[in-house]
Parts: C-alpha cells; structure tokens; sequence
C-alpha cells in the first residue's frame, strides 16, 4: 500500500518516464512473445517427441525446445490431494495433485517422478478419464468395457503414456512439497511438473495470445500512466496560477504609503541604515553669488483625470473573476499537440509495423481519461459556485478614517 501512495505521489514527469519504460518492456516482451510463437508452430509441424518412461527419463534431453515431452507411468490415486492457497484465511485459489511413478516403481517406491496439477475445472472434466486409463488392465475396470480414447492420453500396460509439457517449477511448488512429506515420499532427481494436453496436441501448442495482444496491452498501460502525468501537470499548473491579489496588491499599496505599517518602518529604517554619503555632499555649498546663472525650467502640470471607485480599485477583484492569461492559447495548444501527434504517429507507422492499429485501440482509453479529468473539472466548479464565498474588495483607506 504504502508503494502505491509512493507511486501516486512521483511527480509528472515521473509518469512520462514510467511510460517510457512501460513502452520499452512491452517491445522486449513483443519480441520474446514472437519468438515462442515461431517456436511452437514450429513444435506443431513435426511430430510429438519420442515416448520415454519416466525411470530413465532425462529433463535436459527429452524435453524439446517448447518444454513437451512424452512420457509414460502410472498414477497412484491413494496419494491425490486438494491444494489450497489462503490469505489471512481467505481460500484464494485451489488445485489438484495427482503423483506419477514410473513403469518399474513399485506400490511401496517412495521417489515420486512427476506431479499432474489440475485446475477444479480440470479435474472435474479429466480426473475420471485419467483413472479408466490408468485401470484399464487392473481389476477394477471390467474386462469388454473398452478402452478410452484420448488423443493425448493412452493406456499402456503397465499405466499410461502422457503427452504435454515439463516445467520444473510450478504456482503451487511450496505446497505440492509439503504435501510429498506428510505422504513420506519425495522428489527424484528429474522431478517434473506435467501439464498434459488435455485438449488436444494442437491446442496445447497454441498460444493463448498473439505478439500483438501483448503490445496493445503494453501500450495501453503505458497510455495511461502518460494521461495520468499530463493530468498532473495541467492540475499542477493550474495550483501555481491560483494567487490571491487581494492579498498581495493591498501588500504592496501598504508598503510604498505613508501608513506606518511595520514593514514600512522596517524598510525605512534599512533604507536609512544603509544610505552612504554622495560626493556632493562632500563639496563645499557655494554662495548664491557664485553659482552660475541658470534658465527657468517651465514645467507643465500633469493633470490626472479621477477615477471612479471601481476602476480604482479594480485591481482588488477576486481571482475567478479576472480572465486567465493562458486560457485564450488553450485551445491553439491544443491544436498545435494534436497535429504533433498524428505526424508522429504516422512516422511510427512506417518503422514500427500495427503502430496505427494500436493507436486506434489506445484512444477509448485516453477518451475514458480526458472524460474523468473534464468530468472532474467540471463538478468542481460547480462546487466553487455553489459553496464558496466571494473575496470582499479590500479599501487601503480604512485605517486612515476614525473610528465609528
């Protein structure tokens, strides 16, 4: 919590370099995503790997260049278990654990070769699918009730075959441990996580989003985190335009008047402070006899039509009523920005292949932005005007009158 109040709380420029980097992990990422797709369709086009029992099986060498792999087992249905991810007692999510052996591990074997993690909608679907095949040549399964087919799944003599993907880490690692050592077994040297195909080879080597899903979704988080800083800034300017004029013309008529305020005695008296003799001073006056004649200087009086009281102390109004200075350039601004942008944008789209496409997609998003920042203006004028008070005009004078 206490790291998104941090965040909120960077500067706007901040924002913009967040956005920049946001734009250059989504290319990073972009890249990788068009690299695994290359990868898999090129998985898709040959055949699965070699069938391997999971005794000799070897992750670094029986695993391809996507993570499938093919082996073959059996499952003991005896050590299933639910996990269960809680937060401050809160289930969060759960999974299903079912522990793989290989062909030549006995019932009383306590190495464990492989962990099939299924989702609640998983093992609701598969879990029945994957005890007939794994029992199809016990007892338990009647003799004539045929065998299930499964393009992924098949029954073996000795269990099943399995094909799908190795990883050797998992969401649900810490617990799929834990559960091992309540049960008294533990993990082989090539313990793997298997994820089979449950629908199929072909599904399972798709991938679920393409490169350029994760480009929109990369720039659209950039986007707004960009809308968010420019909204800081304009909110940030707007703080600094906010004066009182009241305040500070009525400071600066007190301070240059012969009304003894403090700060004009103050002042006066640094300026007396401070005063050094001139060099005329130093010279000897000279007698009105000797001073050399000079000529009249006629001046002409300088007459200052009245003013009426408003335009006297027009000065005083109240800020929201005085126009903005910047308020007329605004909308030029804004054109200027705009056709900024679609230039860059169509230079983009000549280097950056989709750039418009993506555009195109980002601008709901900014739209959703400038109608909360618009919305947000305008309700709180509407409060300004609804509850708050007028600055009274502030008379200079009034201290010189007597008192009622």
């Amino acid at each position: 919590m206490n790291a998104i109040v941090a965040l909120l709380r960077m500067p706007w420029w901040g924002f913009l370099i967040l956005a920049a980097l946001v734009v250059g992990a989504t290319e990073f990422f972009y890249k990788e995503e068009q690299d695994l797709q290359q990868r898999h369709t090129a998985a898709l086009a040959q055949p699965a790997p070699p069938l391997v029992d999971l005794n000799s099986f070897d992750r670094d060498a029986d695993r391809s260049d996507v993570g499938e792999v093919n082996v073959s087992g059996w499952v003991n249905f005896e050590q299933s278990y639910e996990l269960v991810k809680k937060t401050n007692g809160v289930t969060k999510s759960r999974r299903f654990m079912y522990l793989m052996y290989g062909p030549q591990d006995g019932a009383d074997t306590k190495t464990v070769r492989a962990a099939i993690i299924m989702t609640p909608a998983e093992e609701e679907a598969y879990a029945d699918l994957l005890w007939q095949l794994s029992a199809f040549n016990l007892s338990e399964l009647a003799v004539g009730d045929g065998t299930p087919e499964h393009s992924a799944l098949r029954s073996l003599p000795l269990g099943l075959s399995i094909n799908g993907k190795a990883s050797r880490t998992d969401g649900f690692s810490k617990l799929v441990y834990g559960s091992m050592e309540e049960l008294g077994v533990k993990a082989g040297p090539e313990f793997i996580f298997l994820k089979p195909f449950w629908q199929g080879r072909e599904a399972g080597l798709t991938r679920a989003n393409t490169p350029d899903d994760v480009r929109l979704i990369g720039w659209q988080i950039a986007a707004a985190i960009a809308v968010f800083g420019l909204i800081k800034l304009v909110l940030r300017r707007r703080q600094l335009a906010k004066t009182t004029p009241v305040e500070g013309a009525a400071a600066d008529l007190f301070a240059n008047s012969p009304i003894a305020t403090p700060d004009a005695k103050l002042g006066r008296r640094t300026a007396r402070r401070r005063q050094q003799p001139q060099q005329s001073d130093l010279r000897p006056e000279l007698r009105p006899e000797m001073q050399a004649p000079q000529q009249a200087e006629v001046t002409q009086p300088h007459i200052t039509p009245p003013r009426s009281r408003s335009e006297a102390y027009q000065g005083f109004q109240y800020a929201s009523e005085q126009p903005k200075p910047g308020a007329a350039r605004a909308p030029k601004k804004l054109i200027y920005l705009v056709i900024a942008a679609l230039f860059g944008l169509g230079i983009l789209s000549e280097f950056v292949p989709g750039a418009m496409f993506v555009a195109v997609m980002m601008s709901p998003v900014i739209l959703i932005w400038i109608g909360i920042f618009t919305l947000q203006r305008m309700l709180g004028q509407g409060l300004a005007r609804l509850f708050g008070r007028k600055s009274q005009a502030v008379d200079p004078f009034d201290r010189l009158r007597p008192a009622k």
